[in-house]
Formats: structure tokens, C-alpha cells, sequence
């Protein structure tokens, strides 16, 4: 039962495939008019230009907000399935369907302007790069035509590779954010830390994987566990780039099977079952 639990918070990856598709599209779409301009000059303008309008404006909104509100949808549909397994997911879906409080409503708009306003960034950010290799191969004293050849062959997968990271790490974010509206919203305050367990799993979120943490107080994944990789600071799952982790939210006691890690104040505990009700 704990092990459906657990599965059933992992984010969709079909949101984050129609969030990646639709970012590969915007980025070929850049690639598309550097291939009509004389200069990098000339793409740098008419990409900050392009950015600007509100046309474009409009673009990024509808794409942001066809992500989030997708994973919106797709956490009460997780809400409605955990509500099967005890009497407290019930009552909470319940109240959670019921009510749209103006926090939830608060955070679904954040969350839409935030990505909107980094797709409005990603024209003038792909000049950015296409002028940064410009300049490197003009000093190594390579001919405009042979550059130009060499960024329309370069950068459809380095546009790819973008795409991606910007995907993951936005979706997995946008999902951890909307659950921990919803958690506080009902003061649901911990949640299990769950890690992906495959060879792309940073070595500290695999250590971090079944630890209890606290929405109010989150850990350093890299600085509890030195030697792993450098600190990026402090964060719930999904919240650092290309982190695939996931939050599960602490709703029952049943939950809590035996002894458990806990992350308090900077460091991991071990608490029996007993103790970490207590502390709940």
C-alpha cells in the first residue's frame, strides 16, 4: 500500500513531454530566423524585438498556463486516488475540490506569470548564445560563412538539450509548488522526500529518498551529505535543475510503518514510529 502511495505523487511525464515539444518548437523557431539575417547583430534585435510583442506574449502565457493548470488537474486527480486509501485523503480532496482559497488561486497565477515571463526570456537568451559562439570562432579567426554553417548545424541539439533541462526542471518544480499549496493549505506540513533510482540520480537525492522533511524547514541535500556534489542551497524535491524528485505528503499515520529519517534543522534523525507522531 505505502509503495502505491509513494507512486501515486510522481509527476506525469506526459506534461513535461508536451512542455518539451512545444519549447524544442520555439527554439527551432529562433534557428528558423537567425537563417534570414546578415548579421548576429541583426538577429539579436529582431529577437529582442519578437519577445516583445504581444503576440509573443500571449504565446508564452497559453504555454505556461497549459502547464501548470495540467498539473494542477493532475494533483487532484492524485488527491482523489489517495483518497481510497483512508478516511483523512478523503476529507482532505474534499475540502480541497470544494474550496479554490485564494492561496491555491494565488499560487496557480504565480506560477503561470513565472513561466511566462521565462519563455519571454528564451528568444533573446538563444541570440545571446548564437552571438557568445560568434564571438569565440570570429577570435579564433574563422570566416562568417563557416561559422554561420556551423551554428545552423550546432544548434538544433544544443536548442534540444535546453528544452529539456528547462521542462524537467520547470514541471517538477510547478508540480512540488502546487502540492505544497495544497499541503499547507489543509496544514499538512511534512511530506516523504522521494528520489528516482536510476544511474541520473544525483548521489545526495538518492540518500534523501524516504526522509521526512517539514514544507517550513527544507533540507541541503548536498551539504547533509558532504562529498556528493556542491551545495545548490536549500529545497524541496523538484526545486534544483534537472532534479526528478517528488514530494509525498504525510496525511496518516498509517504512513509512518516503523522507524523513520527525519530532517530537522540541518541535520537527519532517526525517530521511531512513536516519536514522529508525536512530532506531527
Amino acid at each position: 500500500v505505502n509503495e502505491v502511495r509513494m507512486e501515486l505523487w510522481e509527476p506525469k511525464l506526459r506534461i513535461e513531454r508536451t512542455y518539451r515539444k512545444s519549447l524544442d518548437k520555439l527554439f527551432r523557431k529562433t534557428l528558423e530566423l537567425f537563417r534570414k539575417c546578415d548579421s548576429v547583430e541583426e538577429f539579436r534585435h529582431l529577437m529582442q524585438r519578437w519577445s516583445e510583442t504581444k503576440e509573443f506574449g500571449i504565446y508564452a502565457e497559453s504555454l505556461a498556463n497549459k502547464m501548470v493548470t495540467g498539473l494542477f488537474d493532475d494533483i487532484g486527480n492524485t488527491w482523489r486516488q489517495a483518497a481510497r486509501h483512508n478516511s483523512r485523503s478523503r476529507e482532505i480532496y474534499n475540502l480541497l475540490m470544494r474550496n479554490m482559497t485564494p492561496a491555491r488561486r494565488a499560487a496557480i497565477d504565480q506560477l503561470i506569470f513565472e513561466n511566462s515571463e521565462l519563455i519571454k526570456t528564451l528568444p533573446d537568451t538563444t541570440a545571446q548564445n548564437v552571438a557568445d559562439v560568434v564571438r569565440r570562432q570570429t577570435l579564433a579567426g574563422r570566416r562568417a560563412d563557416e561559422i554561420a554553417k556551423d551554428i545552423i548545424k550546432m544548434f538544433p541539439k544544443r536548442t534540444e538539450a535546453r528544452a529539456n533541462l528547462i521542462a524537467r526542471t520547470e514541471v517538477a518544480k510547478t508540480h512540488t509548488a502546487l502540492i505544497q499549496t495544497d499541503c499547507q493549505d489543509i496544514g499538512a506540513n511534512w511530506y516523504f522526500w522521494h528520489a528516482t533510482h536510476d544511474k541520473r540520480c544525483r548521489a545526495s537525492h538518492r540518500l534523501m529518498d524516504g526522509v521526512l522533511c517539514n514544507w517550513n524547514d527544507p533540507p541541503n541535500p548536498e551539504k547533509l551529505f558532504p562529498g556528493t556534489q556542491k551545495p545548490y542551497g536549500t529545497y524541496a524535491p523538484g526545486c534544483t535543475f534537472n532534479c526528478r524528485c517528488y514530494p509525498e505528503p504525510l496525511v496518516h499515520p498509517s504512513q509512518i510503518t516503523g522507524t523513520c529519517k527525519v530532517h530537522r534543522s540541518g541535520s537527519i534523525v532517526r525517530m521511531t514510529r512513536a516519536q514522529v507522531l508525536r512530532l506531527i
